[in-house]
């Protein structure tokens, strides 16, 4: 029998130090993922941050795209009628290029024009049968005066969609969600936690079970006989058994659970780092 209290003490002590090993390995992968979610929180904020500074550049460029669209459709109503004839000009006035004639002549009609203001798409004489030299004849010229600005109203659109284009791609990115995250790692961890009671208390119910048997064979010797060491013995079992049905490990293991879930992983992890330096806070 003494072999048997014996065995059953030394089986009652190893199972502890498993669980205490159990536990040790599990608030180190707490502390590990308490660092990840600090990690992948700080991320997380960073790229909100750049989000909304692009939602905000975003707004912005909408706002400046849809001016430039109705500048645009003003230019191109301006520019439809732009075919101009200048007609009777007299070939020894034409001194230089037809484009520099034009544009001279039209700041002299206008001295409020500007001649880089004025931009020709295309100047011919007009197509009829040449006249003797020296004959005055007229001028077709083509003033898309909005060529320019169109080029790069269009080029500032191009960008702008680009722009908005990688905004898009990147808002259906999936992007990393703390909350999901959390109740991930929530999850992660109340399956380790359930592991570790489940086998707690298989471990724990068999020994009770063993106690319990060990005990009521104790009391029927005691009886039996009336030995003081059976006696002794069966003070000792029953000791045993309030101390396994007193034993804190799951009491323990729930107040680490409840700390868990109810503050934030950094808190957790330097509860855990102040436990691991005081082991005997765990109960």
């Amino acid at each position: 029998m003494e072999q048997l209290l014996r065995s059953l003490h030394e089986d009652f002590t190893t199972q502890k130090q498993e669980i205490a090993i159990d536990l040790k390995d599990l608030k180190r992968e707490v502390i590990d993922l308490g660092q990840l979610m600090d990690t992948i929180q700080q991320t997380h904020d960073a790229q909100e941050e750049e989000m909304d500074c692009q939602r905000r550049g975003l707004l912005t460029l909408q706002d400046k795209n849809q001016d430039l669209q109705y500048q645009i459709e003003d230019l191109e109503n301006r520019s439809r009628h732009s075919s101009i004839q200048i007609k009777g000009a007299p070939a020894q006035a034409v001194t230089g290029t037809l484009e520099d004639f034009v544009v001279h002549f039209f700041c002299h009609m206008a001295p409020a024009l500007k001649e880089q203001n004025i931009v020709l798409d295309r100047t011919d004489r007009a197509g009829r049968p040449a006249g003797p030299q020296g004959q005055a004849q007229d001028i077709l010229t083509c003033l898309h005066h909005c060529k320019q600005r169109l080029s790069a109203y269009e080029d500032t659109l191009t960008e702008i969609r680009d722009t908005v284009s990688h905004f898009l791609t990147m808002k259906d990115t999936p992007t990393p969600n703390i909350a999901t995250l959390w109740e991930t790692l929530k999850a992660v961890v109340r399956g380790q936690f359930m592991a570790i009671a489940a086998r707690h208390n298989a471990l724990r119910h068999n020994e009770h079970k063993q106690l319990e048997n060990g005990i009521q064979a104790l009391a029927v010797t005691h009886r039996q006989t009336g030995s003081l060491a059976v006696r002794r013995q069966l003070i000792t079992q029953h000791k045993q058994l309030r101390a396994l049905n007193e034993d804190k490990a799951e009491y323990a293991l729930l107040h680490t659970k409840q700390k868990f879930y109810a503050g934030g992983t950094g808190q957790v992890a330097c509860w855990i780092t102040d436990s691991t330096r005081r082991p005997q806070s765990d109960g």
